[in-house]
């Protein structure tokens, strides 16, 4: 809630600090106001990049208008690009779409190794499962779970983990590890993880799971009502 009062205070300073209207188009996301994160972007003074767009597109799960968004932007595929959501829009258009392959390949020509990328490689690992390739899935998920935090800090590897241990049918480890990962404060992107992720759908009947989702839910509303009482 913070983090969207202060960007918000930000841009009425500066309307025209774009640097600021994608950190907080995500921030609303993180609370649930995906109408406040569009106008966030539409109303910059200047058409965004259309990699702006792409979270809104993930969580409105419009995935080949993501996708296209995606091959239009010349960045895509360069190193400083976000590393998670276009893997993601990659991953879930070709599972949505059937062409899997083609999802693969996508995922092999990001100029960020797929070894040195744990997003794209548990999401290679699931194209590969889905195409009867188990061997090699498996062998996918272990190297996601050998992987060390590096720069991007052992949380932020929680989804991969956790996908990856799915995979390999360790529910149980899975569970441990989205629990731990939020009681320690870890809760960007939730609304994919927990909602929206296909990686995990094997947990979804678990108790467990459902629970956690249920606590990601509440959390996310009070911090909206927070946001709101912020703006009064």
């Amino acid at each position: 809630a913070e983090a969207v009062a202060l960007e918000e205070r930000a841009l009425a300073i500066d309307p025209r600090a774009d640097w600021v209207r994608r950190p907080l188009a995500e921030a609303y996301l993180e609370v649930g106001e995906v109408d406040a994160a569009r106008s966030v972007l539409l109303e910059a003074p200047e058409p965004m990049p259309s990699r702006r767009w792409l979270a809104i597109c993930l969580y409105e799960q419009r995935l080949e208008r993501g996708t296209e968004l995606l091959r239009a932007d010349p960045l895509w595929e360069e190193p400083a690009f976000d590393n998670d959501v276009p893997v993601y829009l990659i991953r879930d258009a070709a599972l949505a779409n059937g062409r899997l392959a083609s999802g693969v390949d996508e995922l092999l020509a990001l100029k960020i190794p797929a070894a040195e990328n744990p997003w794209a490689q548990a999401s290679l690992a699931q194209l590969r499962l889905s195409m009867g390739e188990r061997q090699e899935a498996e062998q996918l998920a272990r190297e996601v779970l050998s992987s060390e935090g590096n720069s991007y800090g052992e949380l932020f590897l929680t989804y991969p983990r956790a996908a990856a241990l799915t995979l390999l049918a360790q529910n149980d480890a899975a569970l441990d590890l989205l629990e731990e990962a939020f009681s320690n404060g870890h809760r960007w992107r939730w609304w994919y993880a927990f909602r929206r992720d296909p990686a995990v759908e094997p947990l979804r009947s678990d108790p467990r799971f459902q629970a956690l989702a249920a606590r990601a839910e509440t959390h996310a509303a009070t911090e909206r009502e927070a946001v709101r009482q912020m703006r009064e």
